[in-house]
C-alpha cells in the first residue's frame, strides 16, 4: 500500500530528475509504465502527478477523488467493458513539461474502480482530445514520450527532425476517436486500432475465423477497462503479424465481442485494438492531422541529441516493477 500511494510523489521526482532538452516546436519527455501502461508526469490546477496516456480514450479525464466536479453533462464515457455516467465538465490549465494549454475541457469522473483493479493511485487519463493537436512519439524502448507542435497542414515546426526516415509509415484511419491502421496476419487484412492504455490486444470475436491457426487459445484472463465491469475473456497469443513490411512477434490477445463498441462509432470496419503489444516492439509516432502513423525498429534513439540523461541513469530510478 505503501508503494502504490508514493506513486505521484515518485513520479515527480522522477520528472525532476529526468530533464529533457526540448528545441523549439519539440518537448521529449521521459514516462514511468505501471505494469504495461504509461504514466506520465502532468500538472493540472497545481496538482502534480502521473495521468495514463491512453490513445484509445476520446477525453480528458479527472479522477473525481483529486478534483472538484464541474457542471453536470449527459456524456457517458463507454469502453469495451461498459461505461461511465455520473460525469461533469471542467476546463482547467493543464501543464506537461514546457507545454501549456489553457481552457482545456475535461471530464471529471469516478476512476477508483481503475485505481483498485491497477492497484496504483493516478490523476487522470489523457485522451485524443488533447493528443490530436500534436504528432505524438511513444518510444518505449527509451521510455519517453515526444510533443512535435504542428502547423495547420500537419508538419512539424521543427523540420530538422523530418530527417529520420522511419522504418515504415502507414495512412491511418479514424473509427470514431481512434487511430486505425492495416495490419495483416497470414494472408488476412486487419484493421486494428492503436490504443495505448490496452495491455494486451483486443481483437473482436468474429474475427476468430481470419486468425484460424494463427491463434493458440490459452488460458481466460480477467480484463478490467473505462467500464466498471470486470470480464473473464478468452487469451491467447496470436503469431503471423505484420505492419507493412515490419514481423511482429507473437502477441497477447484477447477475444471479445467487441461489436457494441465499435457500433457507436464512425468510420471503417475494425477488427480490433492494439496496444503494449505493438509499442513494445517499435517506436511509433501517430500524426493526426496528416493521418500518418510512422515506425521506427527500437535499440537507437532518433533524439538522441535532445536528451542530457543516459540509460543508465534512467534505469537507476525505475519505477517499471510495482505491485
Amino acid at each position: 500500500m505503501m508503494k502504490n500511494n508514493m506513486i505521484i510523489t515518485m513520479l515527480v521526482l522522477y520528472s525532476s530528475v529526468m530533464t529533457a532538452r526540448n528545441a523549439e516546436g519539440v518537448v521529449v519527455l521521459p514516462f514511468q509504465r505501471v505494469g504495461k501502461i504509461i504514466y506520465l508526469e502532468a500538472e493540472v490546477e497545481g496538482k502534480s502527478g502521473g495521468f495514463i496516456i491512453d490513445t484509445g480514450l476520446s477525453e480528458v479525464v479527472l479522477n473525481a477523488a483529486y478534483f472538484e466536479n464541474g457542471y453536470s453533462s449527459p456524456l457517458v464515457l463507454k469502453g469495451f467493458n461498459g461505461a461511465l455516467d455520473n460525469v461533469s465538465h471542467r476546463k482547467v490549465q493543464l501543464t506537461i513539461g514546457t507545454i501549456q494549454k489553457q481552457n482545456v475541457a475535461t471530464i471529471v469522473a469516478d476512476l477508483s474502480h481503475l485505481e483498485k483493479f491497477k492497484s496504483t493511485r493516478f490523476l487522470g487519463i489523457l485522451g485524443n482530445s488533447f493528443l490530436a493537436n500534436f504528432e505524438v512519439a511513444l518510444d518505449y524502448y527509451n521510455n519517453e514520450i515526444t510533443f512535435y507542435e504542428l502547423d495547420r497542414k500537419g508538419n512539424r515546426l521543427w523540420a530538422e527532425l523530418d530527417e529520420d526516415v522511419p522504418d515504415e509509415s502507414l495512412k491511418m484511419s479514424f473509427k470514431g476517436h481512434i487511430p486505425t491502421i492495416e495490419m495483416v496476419c497470414g494472408e488476412q487484412r486487419l484493421r486494428l486500432g492503436i490504443d495505448s492504455g490496452a495491455e494486451s490486444n483486443l481483437f473482436n470475436a468474429k474475427v476468430l475465423e481470419k486468425l484460424g491457426d494463427h491463434f493458440s487459445q490459452g488460458v481466460s484472463k480477467k480484463v478490467g477497462g473505462l467500464g466498471k465491469e470486470i470480464k473473464l475473456l478468452v487469451a491467447g497469443k496470436t503469431s503471423g503479424l505484420r505492419i507493412g513490411s515490419l514481423p511482429l512477434a507473437p502477441m497477447k490477445t484477447i477475444l471479445v465481442d467487441l461489436s457494441p463498441y465499435f457500433a457507436k462509432l464512425h468510420g471503417p470496419r475494425t477488427d480490433g485494438l492494439v496496444g503494449y503489444e505493438l509499442l513494445k516492439e517499435y517506436k511509433i509516432a501517430i500524426n493526426y492531422r496528416k493521418k500518418k502513423v510512422h515506425l521506427w525498429r527500437h535499440g537507437f534513439n532518433i533524439q538522441e541529441d535532445l536528451i542530457l540523461v543516459s540509460s543508465k541513469q534512467r534505469e537507476s530510478i525505475s519505477l517499471d516493477e510495482f505491485p
